[in-house]
């Protein structure tokens, strides 16, 4: 079965640069949009959305959440019934993206997924800050890829369109599940050195082939026009957290290439018996270096 990851956002994101980066590295993005005025969101804000959004849609890109305040509201008095309300902050600013996350997964929307595809969503925030507001930890594995060009937040919404269409763009894309990749759970898991070994090339030369063509295409169809780090952060399960080997190896052989760390990070879904699951991606704007 084919997988594909969603990004989900906040109700306030699409005043960031967020959503369009996330057109480049996620297969679809949910973008909500308030139903009606809400707070700080103007009606003419909402209809400039609503008009990106469809257009979005069209192409294949997106998946639109119509968010209403009362059921936002509904959710998080579900959350209080099964006692993790406290993993949660306090606005809707905060947490949309991850009530979007919760009902992706759970197929309350009702959205038309894809036949025989596997939704894996994944919360986008534009900073640690926003990230690290939940309460409760857990342990986790960060790649972290430094200086990526992006697009800015007035960055044509067909340009990116038509570099995601392109083949060796989508080619290099599947190389790059850098949140939940194959070859790095391989990594974690590896029965011998030697099978160890082997992955471990196979996985520098496919982050080294994806960053390299990443910035060639995103720079000749002129949307360099920021840098940023991009930290992937996936919550990991019993049985990868208790190996105190893996990671060091992992962050030494692939160090030159990514920045590999652990920690116990915030989450406020558990694992559970899983592997691993994605946590969330964050990005950091930084000014464009000479």
């Amino acid at each position: 079965m084919k997988t594909e990851y969603w990004a989900t956002f906040s109700i306030y994101d699409h005043r960031t640069p967020n959503y369009r980066r996330a057109l480049i590295v996620f297969d679809r993005i949910v973008i909500p949009v308030a139903s009606r005025p809400y707070k700080g969101l103007t009606g003419q804000e909402l209809d400039q959305l609503s008009a990106e959004v469809d257009f979005l849609v069209h192409e294949g890109r997106a998946v639109r959440f119509d968010w209403d305040p009362q059921r936002f509201n509904e959710w998080k008095q579900n959350l209080v019934g099964k006692g993790v309300s406290a993993h949660l902050g306090k606005h809707a600013e905060d947490d949309t993206r991850y009530q979007l996350q919760y009902e992706v997964e759970e197929g309350i929307v009702g959205l038309a997924k894809p036949a025989d595809v596997e939704v894996l969503a994944v919360p986008v925030c534009s900073s640690v800050k926003e990230f690290e507001h939940l309460a409760e930890e857990r342990d986790t594995l960060e790649v972290i890829l430094d200086s990526l060009p992006v697009p800015n937040s007035d960055a044509s919404l067909e340009t990116i369109c038509r570099l995601r269409d392109r083949e060796d763009f989508a080619t290099s894309l599947s190389k790059m599940r850098i949140w939940q990749d194959d070859v790095v759970l391989g990594l974690l898991r590896a029965g011998s050195e030697r099978e160890r070994e082997v992955l471990l090339r196979r996985s520098k030369a496919q982050l080294t082939d994806w960053v390299a063509t990443y910035r060639r295409l995103v720079e000749d169809a002129g949307l360099a026009n920021q840098s940023a780090t991009l930290s992937a952060i996936t919550s990991l399960g019993r049985s990868l957290a208790g190996d105190a080997t893996a990671i060091p190896k992992l962050a030494a052989a692939l160090g030159d290439v990514v920045g590999i760390r652990t920690a116990r990070r915030p989450s406020w879904k558990a694992v559970a018996d899983l592997e691993c699951a994605p946590a969330g991606i964050i990005y950091t704007t930084e000014e464009l270096r000479e």
